[in-house]
């Protein structure tokens, strides 16, 4: 039997968590203090419609808050018995008591602080969690959005006192992507930008306790006579994903699905259907275990000296009506579940990245990437512009798999080459002579001769290979 039909048989069933933010909403949206209001959206129907799309997880956010006004007649109750009634049985939502404490620097235990030891937060949480601790589809409570490191103590009692209550509850904080500069900011100075953002991931995980790393990854960007993939995209997803493999914790990613105008300066585009591919493929090969998308709904809060997002420029409209970019995410969605026996069991241990001169475009969305050895690979060459190989390992199993992807800037490809695919030659070691290879949504066993393997991708493919011995 082939190497991945193993995988898929041993761990039938398993599946991804997925999600959206910026859920059906209540019939409501914003720009600065004025309010506009459509039809109220938290309706079976339209979660129903969510969990469609492929999202088995829904994140409630502010769309339904509780703050403890009595759990029987609260919206927040209503909205996760409509979930379960469509079929989702895993809800995060906000309990502004507990949410309000994350937004508190320097932490909440000790004289002159909130809570004068761990059981008395440890009493706040389970008085709070009480109402709905044991409600059919609760799943996990939200804490702040991209802490810095100031309240990254707090963010950690928070995350140990729900420990201690209930470990089954799921604790939600999205942390900061490496934003360059202004990395140094947000974390406590070190020696260089990636030790700094490495030291702001590691403190939360020192403090939280936390079995996996979550943040935002927003890849493109409209750049014109430049790349339009953002330049720390690749070195933070390096980070990340070095900093899980140090502490032994899973990686969950944002990915990006919108467009948004930032105080009419900078323009965020809706990716096409090849930039989500591109998305996917690169974080499956980082070994991505939990995956989310800014944004499901067109967002409701809007700035016109900050955040201005644009209708129809997200996954659905603020009408309710589904954009084009539903269906490519419900089909990268349907993907990832049908990967997610065999990816299990595989973790990350090293990536590389691969050049052929003349390039597109000079590629400084790779400025900073480190890089790493590929144990079993002794060579990769390209012979167009950029591709990325990552080394993952089930090591109870001593099985390795490598994921190939073209990361090429996908505009300044399409532009330069058209229809034409990059051509990729991996040479493994002389213990491979087989390998299971997954592209474009089929797998083929081929021969290695030699330890060869040639890749045909187009920007922003990707492949999945196994490589294994067959006794002849």
């Amino acid at each position: 039997m082939s190497v991945y039909k193993q995988y898929l048989k041993k761990n039938a069933g398993r599946e991804y968590p997925i999600y959206g933010y910026s859920p059906p909403p209540q019939g409501e949206w914003w720009i600065d203090d004025k309010t506009f209001y459509t039809e109220d959206f938290r309706t079976v129907e339209k979660y129903r419609e969510y969990k469609d799309c492929g999202f088995n997880v829904l994140f409630l956010q502010g769309t339904a808050t509780y703050e403890g006004e009595g759990w029987e007649n609260s919206q927040t109750k209503l909205g996760m018995e409509r979930a379960v009634e469509a079929g989702i049985d895993k809800v995060i939502l906000v309990d502004r008591r507990i949410f309000d404490l994350s937004l508190i620097e320097g932490g909440i235990i000790g004289e002159g602080k909130r809570f004068a030891n761990e059981a008395e937060l440890d009493d706040f949480i389970r008085s709070c969690i009480q109402d709905y601790r044991h409600e059919k589809g609760f799943y996990g409570i939200q804490l702040r959005d991209e802490p810095f490191h100031p309240y990254l103590k707090t963010v950690g009692q928070i995350f140990r006192s729900v420990s201690r209550v209930d470990k089954s509850i799921f604790v939600h904080c999205n942390l900061n992507p490496l934003h360059g500069s202004l990395t140094y900011s947000i974390c406590v100075p070190q020696k260089n930008l990636t030790e700094t953002y490495e030291g702001y991931l590691a403190t939360f995980l020192e403090e939280t306790g936390a079995d996996h790393l979550m943040m935002d990854t927003y890849p493109f960007q409209y750049a014109p006579n430049k790349e339009h993939i953002r330049k720390y995209y690749f070195a933070g997803l390096e980070c990340v994903a070095r900093v899980c493999k140090r502490y032994g914790v899973e990686m969950h990613i944002v990915m990006q699905s919108f467009a948004m105008d930032i105080g009419k300066k900078h323009w965020h585009w809706l990716p096409n259907e090849r930039e989500m591919q591109f998305q996917k493929n690169v974080l499956l090969a980082f070994g991505v275990k939990q995956y989310s998308y800014f944004t499901y709904w067109t967002k409701q809060m809007n700035r016109t000296n900050g955040e201005m997002f644009i209708d129809g420029k997200a996954l659905m409209t603020r009408n309710g009506e589904r954009t084009k970019t539903w269906y490519h995410v419900q089909k990268i969605n349907e993907e990832l579940q049908q990967l997610a026996p065999l990816m299990w069991d595989f973790a990350y241990c090293s990536n590389a990245f691969f050049l052929k001169i003349p390039l597109c475009t000079a590629p400084t969305y790779l400025e900073l990437i480190r890089g790493g050895e590929l144990s079993q690979v002794t060579s990769v060459e390209t012979d167009k512009d950029v591709v990325m190989v990552t080394e993952l390992c089930d090591k109870k199993k001593k099985q390795y798999m490598y994921c190939a992807v073209n990361t090429t800037d996908i505009q300044r490809y399409t532009k330069k080459y058209k229809k034409e695919k990059q051509l990729t030659v991996m040479q493994f070691n002389e213990n491979y002579n087989v390998a299971d290879v997954y592209q474009n949504g089929k797998w083929q066993t081929v021969a290695l001769e030699g330890g060869k393997l040639s890749i045909r991708l187009h920007a922003g493919e990707g492949a999945i290979i196994l490589p294994y011995k067959e006794v002849q």
